[in-house]
């Protein structure tokens, strides 16, 4: 049980190391190319630190299940953590369009949702909520500019928000849930706004 919960602690240590890398190199993007060398994009290796490090901390959520129920203060420390890589890799994604384009973006998010949902971590809602805040803020753009393309992104939006719902209900995340649903509403307003600007321009 000690030998196990040394383990989990030394793999929490990675993922905070590497969620202290990606802030170090936000703050100083020089230490970007003394850490990956010449030609190296610092958002990208920034987001790269964040996917790491929240992969080892679902690690220490793995190998803390076999310790015995009554230690769980390693899973309040584990989350906190997980928390901070999850809030600050969704700031990353957001800060700059110069990484990808919005399905790109998308995409390190749900991996980062099957590492989540593999290892059942508790706060698995939160990529699940910035999936579907990611695609209505990309829909929101579009908005009077390229109506076909809102539309359909919208139409995305919904079973993006439909499984952040689900997943927020999981947990019995309820604010989380009232915020789900103000983005629905958001998004109705939205969608109906690009299917009126598609009737107009195609009628």
């Amino acid at each position: 049980s000690d030998c196990a919960l040394d383990t989990v602690s030394a793999t929490r240590n990675l993922g905070v190391s590497y969620l202290r890398l990606a802030e170090l190199m936000a703050q100083h993007p020089k230490l970007d190319y003394a850490f990956y060398g010449k030609g190296s994009c610092s958002l990208k290796n920034r987001l790269d630190s964040h996917q790491k490090g929240i992969n080892y901390l679902c690690e220490a959520i793995r190998i803390g299940k076999t310790l015995p129920d009554k230690t769980d203060e390693w899973r309040k420390k584990v989350d906190e953590s997980l928390v901070d890589h999850l809030k600050r890799l969704y700031n990353v994604l957001n800060e700059t369009s110069e990484y990808g384009d919005w399905r790109e973006k998308r995409n390190i998010l749900l991996k980062v949702i099957g590492v989540c949902n593999d290892n059942n971590c508790s706060v698995q809602w939160i990529p699940y909520r910035d999936v579907a805040r990611l695609i209505l803020n990309y829909g929101i753009s579009l908005d009077g500019k390229d109506p076909l393309n809102a539309k359909i992104v919208m139409l995305e939006c919904e079973t993006a928000i439909n499984n952040a719902v689900a997943a927020a209900k999981r947990f019995d995340r309820l604010e989380v849930v009232e915020e789900l649903n103000d983005m629905n509403e958001s998004r109705l307003v939205h969608l109906a706004r690009a299917q009126s600007c598609n009737f107009i321009c195609f009628s």
